[in-house]
């Protein structure tokens, strides 16, 4: 790893990191002030008023009765997996692709540093970024959770899913950098990356509105995000070590096999 490299991408996307930071964290924070008497009497007259399919689509097909529930069913279950494969699709192509795209790749390759060492540099700040994400939400809404609801929060089931979500983030994250090492053109790899994640989430709710069953069951599991089962884990039925371990694994072979290509291929420089 070249730690120049790696505090110049600091330098070009921390305003990046920040804004999906403090969005996601804010959104978190007002989630988790709507776990009140009035708000779950109104989230109950809007769940009787929509169709039952749709509500299960979006997750919000039951009413939880605990904090860690309210958090894993409205927060963890839906919103989540927008503000992350947005993050996703942005934060790889600017580390890799777009500098072969704009030509600045030539200059990073023109100092003693190697492709290879360029690539794992990029994945590295990938993940620290996407890490330091998840403690700053993680952390605050905690401080948050105990400032309003003093021991309430299931702390040990919030934060195992926590760090399912960030796994979760770094998979996608690595299949989005694989393409950006793979392709010349940002609007290949961004292409690319975009029909694949937005597919999970398709895949999703397509599961979802089928109550998971039949032709529904088996589109929902071809879903990355199978392997976040928000609602379980929080309340213990899931594994998550075997979860966690596949999500390991993705991530090694997307992340290894885009540093790969990427030193191997001829680059339009």
């Amino acid at each position: 790893m070249n730690l120049a490299l790696f505090r110049a991408s600091l330098r070009s996307n921390w305003v990046l990191l920040l804004v999906f930071t403090v969005i996601s964290t804010a959104y978190l924070v007002m989630i988790l002030s709507m776990f009140d008497e009035e708000h779950l009497k109104q989230i109950k007259g809007a769940i009787e008023m929509a169709p039952p399919a749709l509500s299960a689509a979006v997750g919000m097909d039951v009413i939880p009765t605990t904090l860690t529930d309210f958090a894993a069913n409205y927060f963890y279950g839906f919103l989540v997996q927008l503000f992350l494969i947005v993050h996703v699709l942005i934060l790889p192509a600017r580390l890799v692709v777009r500098h072969v795209d704009r030509g600045s790749m030539s200059y990073l390759l023109s100092t003693p540093n190697s492709r290879t060492t360029i690539a794992w540099t990029q994945a590295v700040y990938m993940a620290a970024s996407l890490a330091v994400m998840a403690v700053v939400m993680t952390t605050t809404a905690l401080a948050f959770s105990e400032s309003q609801f003093p021991g309430v929060m299931d702390v040990p089931a919030f934060l195992s899913l926590n760090l399912a979500t960030f796994l979760v983030s770094l998979a996608m994250a690595a299949v989005s950098f694989f393409f950006s090492c793979i392709w010349s053109e940002t609007k290949h790899a961004v292409g690319c990356s975009t029909a694949v994640l937005v597919s999970f989430f398709v895949l999703t709710l397509v599961g979802r509105y089928g109550h998971h069953e039949g032709f529904y069951g088996v589109a929902g599991k071809v879903s990355i995000f199978q392997l976040l089962p928000a609602r379980a884990i929080v309340s213990g039925e899931t594994n998550m070590l075997v979860n966690d371990g596949i999500l390991i694994v993705l991530i090694a072979v997307f992340v290894v096999g885009g540093v790969y290509a990427f030193s191997r291929r001829d680059l339009p420089l």
